[in-house]
């Protein structure tokens, strides 16, 4: 008996390490928001594998020495709408706190942008392989006309905006007396200094205004 007692010592300190080396896992899932997820299914990847649906967002599982992958994922009108994936490595017992932040899950509103991409073989009905590269040289021309027009409007509008402001500049010195410092006239244009720099820069090599630097400052005269 003394003996049979002896082996069951044995047995258990041997076990005793084992047993002890288990850690918990616990945490909180949260949303987009960082609010916590209700009703979130949170798996781990042990043997055998733990899931379990958290009706608060925390949840807690118990793992030996590894390494696991958690999931967490929220499923709305059957699919899955937001999810988070962790990876964790267990070296030694204790408690480890690991909170997780879904996103939303985006897989099929990929795979259905991917399905609604669709050549209609009608399209193509009366047309040869020999014209298909010709379809899309006018495809490609039409889309580089667009491109150019754009730029060239922009460059316009910019253009238009600009003689705008210099003409602003122009009245602005003509009820001053035709002679302003340029401190002056950024309190009356409510631009940047080198915006207006630019503008006298532009004015002054059309021989409509000179520039002369008085100090710290300029002064600038209209000349007509």
């Amino acid at each position: 008996m003394g003996g049979e007692r002896s082996i069951c010592m044995i047995g258990i300190l041997l076990l005793f390490p084992i047993l002890v080396s288990a850690a918990t896992i616990s945490g909180t899932v949260y949303d987009i928001n960082l609010d916590p997820l209700d009703d979130v299914v949170v798996e781990i990847n042990t043997t055998p594998n733990q899931k379990m649906v958290s009706r608060a967002g925390t949840y807690s599982f118990t793992a030996p020495v590894g390494s696991y992958m958690i999931k967490a994922s929220h499923v709305e009108a059957g699919q899955i709408d937001t999810y988070a994936v962790e990876n964790i490595t267990v070296e030694s017992d204790g408690d480890f706190i690991l909170d997780m932040f879904t996103f939303p899950d985006f897989s099929e509103n990929e795979r259905l942008f991917d399905d609604g991409i669709v050549i209609d073989d009608t399209l193509l009905e009366g047309s040869s392989k020999s014209d298909l590269p010709l379809i899309f040289v006018l495809l490609g021309s039409s889309i580089l006309v667009f491109v150019v027009a754009f730029i060239v409007l922009s460059k316009k509008k910019r253009s238009d905006l600009g003689d705008d402001c210099s003409q602003e500049l122009v009245s602005i010195l003509k009820k001053n007396g035709g002679r302003m410092t340029q401190k002056e006239i950024r309190k009356e244009i409510p631009l940047s200094e080198s915006k207006i720099s630019l503008m006298i820069t532009d004015l002054e090599s059309q021989g409509r205004l000179k520039k002369i630097k008085k100090g710290r400052g300029n002064v600038v005269i209209l000349t007509k």
